[in-house]
């Protein structure tokens, strides 16, 4: 199974459009195979994170340009609930952040936009943790995103990979919340079906993910790796 790459945009686009455009130009020709956006809904949101908030036109403007170069593009959701919205959208996959994860009745609603791909994103929940949710869904045309936050060894977190698939019987994907960059190439030997990378352009600001995100004079050279 050939592993794809996710561009995570997050909300590393500050809410603003002008650069959310850089990052569908930007990003383009480097080996991605999808890119994604997270979106907040504006009223269930803390007021740190309003900012970051994108209208609605300008989350259509995302999807309609990144489809003209990306082959999968998706949103990333977990206090979004205008499912009418989403549905009137060329959508090819959602992600739900884990802090939904476990909310049944929630990804239900998201099944019912007929959409290729649904990826429930784990946090920090254990393999029994996440069993016992599984064993809950309607697994058709959804995936797991393996994640972990904080770790003193990475080499043993991303056997969990393998554990998972052999255990849970579903595509786990990989989701890099890791510092070190250069590091992460070694999730490929775990053959995750997707590795979702957080993404920044070349500016010297604080992104909202900062650390653990590859910078676009970067992004080129870690896609060949994790292709290789």
């Amino acid at each position: 199974m050939k592993t794809k790459i996710i561009g995570e945009i997050g909300i590393n686009h500050f809410g603003n459009r002008e650069i959310l455009t850089q990052y569908i130009e930007n990003f383009n020709n480097k080996g991605l195979d999808g890119l994604s956006i997270q979106i907040l809904k504006e009223n269930k949101v803390t007021k740190k994170l309003k900012k970051f908030c994108l209208k609605k036109k300008d989350i259509e403007f995302f999807l309609t340009e990144a489809k003209k170069y990306y082959k999968s593009v998706g949103v990333v959701i977990h206090t979004w609930d205008d499912f009418k919205f989403l549905s009137k959208q060329k959508i090819d996959f959602i992600k739900v952040l884990s802090s939904s994860f476990g909310n049944i009745e929630y990804v239900n609603k998201i099944k019912k936009l007929r959409l290729k791909k649904i990826f429930l994103s784990t946090g920090g929940k254990s393999i029994e943790e996440i069993s016992k949710v599984t064993k809950k869904l309607n697994k058709k045309n959804i995936g797991l995103i393996y994640t972990f936050f904080n770790t003193n060894n990475f080499n043993n977190s991303i056997k969990n990979i393998s554990i998972m698939k052999k255990q849970i019987k579903m595509p786990i994907s990989y989701g890099n919340h890791f510092n070190k960059i250069d590091e992460v190439v070694k999730v490929k030997k775990h053959n995750p079906s997707e590795i979702f990378l957080y993404i920044k352009m070349n500016e010297n600001l604080e992104y909202p993910d900062n650390k653990h995100a590859v910078p676009l004079n970067k992004i080129a050279n870690m896609v060949k790796k994790l292709k290789k």
